[in-house]
């Protein structure tokens, strides 16, 4: 079995997972609020971008050789 069913601190969190979801989206919103637009559209192109090559990294990942 993978790592001896043992629990990564990586899935440890200090308090309500919802709740710092909550919290960070909160402080992710503050920032982009101080944006150009611009800078806006920037890390909107860079979103579809990360999600379009994480895709493809994990098709990799999983991938049988």
């Amino acid at each position: 079995m993978l790592l001896d069913g043992q629990s990564l601190k990586f899935y440890q969190y200090d308090g309500e997972v919802q709740d710092l979801l909550d919290d960070v989206r909160r402080k992710i919103n503050a920032l982009a609020e101080t944006w150009t637009p611009e800078q806006k559209s920037h890390c909107l192109e860079e979103t579809e971008n990360s999600f379009k090559f994480s895709g493809q990294i994990m098709q990799r990942i999983t991938a049988e050789n």
